[in-house]
């Protein structure tokens, strides 16, 4: 037996983060604090691992590229609900959606509700001969 000093296996075992796990959170759109809870850590330690580990904070580690991935399916399911599915025969899988197809141009077309349209009091007078309105007033 050993008195004083280090004993081997004391202490607190090293904690592995799972960074594939930690991907696949991130392609689903899971947030920082949830992923921790999945991990069973704390927020600050998933940071302080991926400092050591990946070179960077958490947050810029999910703004790096993998959230990208769940970004780009988004928007490809958002462009199949627009436009509608359709099978190689041309029947509808999928109709298009046009609540969609609306917001969608709003988004990335800059379209809007708005209507451009502005009236003045400048309209202009037709006038008329007196011959033309007596033969207004015949009718």
């Amino acid at each position: 037996m050993k008195n004083g000093g280090k004993r081997e296996g004391a202490g607190r075992k090293p904690l592995k983060i799972d960074w594939g796990t930690v991907d696949k959170l991130l392609m689903i759109a899971c947030t920082g604090e949830e992923i921790a809870s999945y991990l069973s850590v704390n927020y600050d330690t998933l940071n302080s691992h991926c400092k050591k580990e990946k070179s960077c904070d958490f947050s810029d580690y999910i703004k790096s590229g993998i959230n990208k991935t769940f970004k780009v399916s988004l928007r490809r399911a958002q462009r199949a609900m627009a436009l509608g599915v359709q099978d190689s025969d041309g029947n509808w899988l999928e109709k298009p959606n046009v609540s969609m197809l609306i917001w969608l141009g709003k988004q990335t077309l800059g379209q809007s509700d708005k209507n451009n349209m502005e009236f003045t009091d400048n309209t202009p007078q037709i006038k008329l001969t007196q011959e033309e309105k007596d033969s207004f007033d015949k009718l």
